[in-house]
């Protein structure tokens, strides 16, 4: 192979072009850097100026809480002051499920002890869905003075369980005026169409039936908000400002509760209703529809075999004969026809009339009949 000596020169770096190259390379990179800082910096002039009161609201609201307070309900009295409706104190079974070692388990010991119906269970399954694992959430809505014994003497068993006392409507006389008073319930999904949502964010029920519905929005009250702080787990540090609830409207109504006893008397076991009014007025002293309910098994949650019960009767407990009854008038509309025909001047209250026990208007052939067959005569 032959070589030039062309090809035994030594070869020379080219140092200024290589430098030009560098300087190149570091001005872009300079450039890069500026055009970043200048985009961080102009996002935090954004952030800072122009959106401050924005995310200063969302940082005030990661850090303090609104709760609602539920106010008392109204009671509700006869017109001689007997107490129809109350608030009576109440104590609940609450869990923290994040405290609770082996739900599952834990909560078929509990209801077992404590004897509930499987529907319990069912409801706090659905609750437990809802609501996060380090908030209290009802299982026991209303426990008995047993109940509450046999759990406190067993607590030390069922940690993340605890008992709580609260208050609950109840009826002093029952099935005696259920169907003028009526009873409340748990609100459900459908309910929130008619009521106002913010005035009941931290209540639970509300008028179902009777006069608890009619009246609720002066039994229900207005609704209060405690401002708390938070940590960062969510849970509450510290109470900050209360504003307290508006409790509801005392109503007295103008039922004689004496009267009304005598007339429930008065059907004895028979189906019926019986009102009482003063005719001046309007009045209602009595109003009784038979047979009755109980409506303090409605407050906490009718068991679906006594509402099944009571719902296939054939007495109908549940129905209101007075409001919802549809009967003939018969000779109830004909004292206002003899009211028209003396104000007319038709008939005078002198006037005597032959019942033969049938009347044909005239010109025409029908026979209107008497219930009595030969008439009442001289009426």
């Amino acid at each position: 192979m032959k070589i030039s000596n062309k090809d035994l020169l030594p070869t020379f770096r080219n140092v200024g072009r290589e430098q030009n190259v560098f300087k190149n390379r570091v001005l872009v990179a300079c450039l890069i850097m500026l055009l970043c800082v200048a985009i961080v910096s102009t996002r935090l002039v954004y952030l800072q100026l122009y959106n401050h009161s924005h995310y200063k609201t969302l940082s005030q609201e990661n850090r303090l809480k609104v709760l609602p307070l539920a106010p008392p309900r109204g009671y509700i009295y006869s017109r001689n002051g007997v107490l129809l409706a109350e608030n009576r104190p109440s104590f609940s079974l609450h869990v923290v499920p994040e405290k609770a070692a082996t739900m599952s388990a834990t909560l078929g010991e509990v209801a077992a002890l404590l004897e509930f119906e499987q529907g319990v269970l069912s409801r706090f399954a659905k609750k437990l869905e809802e609501q996060e694992r380090f908030e209290s959430i009802v299982l026991g809505p209303d426990l008995d003075e047993q109940q509450v014994a046999v759990f406190s003497v067993n607590a030390h068993r069922f940690p993340g369980f605890f008992v709580e006392a609260g208050s609950s409507r109840h009826y002093p006389m029952g099935s005696i005026l259920s169907h003028v008073v009526g009873y409340v319930g748990r609100i459900s999904g459908p309910d929130f169409e008619t009521i106002d949502a913010k005035q009941y964010k931290a209540t639970t029920h509300f008028g179902k039936t009777g006069i608890e519905k009619a009246r609720e929005e002066l039994l229900h009250g207005k609704v209060g908000y405690q401002t708390v702080e938070i940590n960062a787990q969510g849970r509450i540090a510290r109470s900050v400002e209360k504003s307290p609830p508006v409790a509801g409207a005392d109503l007295y109504l103008t039922i004689d509760t004496d009267l009304q006893l005598e007339a429930l008397k008065s059907l004895g076991n028979r189906r019926g209703a019986v009102v009482a009014l003063v005719p001046t007025t309007g009045e209602i002293l009595a109003m009784v529809s038979t047979p009755s309910y109980d409506p303090n098994r409605f407050v906490n949650g009718i068991s679906q075999d006594l509402y099944r019960k009571w719902n296939s009767s054939a007495d109908r407990p549940l129905f209101n004969r007075i409001l919802q009854g549809q009967y003939p008038p018969g000779s109830i509309a004909k004292p206002f026809i003899a009211f028209a025909a003396l104000e007319a001047g038709l008939r005078n209250a002198e006037d005597v009339v032959s019942c033969n026990g049938s009347f044909s208007l005239p010109g025409q052939r029908h026979r209107y009949r008497d219930w009595v067959k030969n008439g009442h005569g001289l009426v």
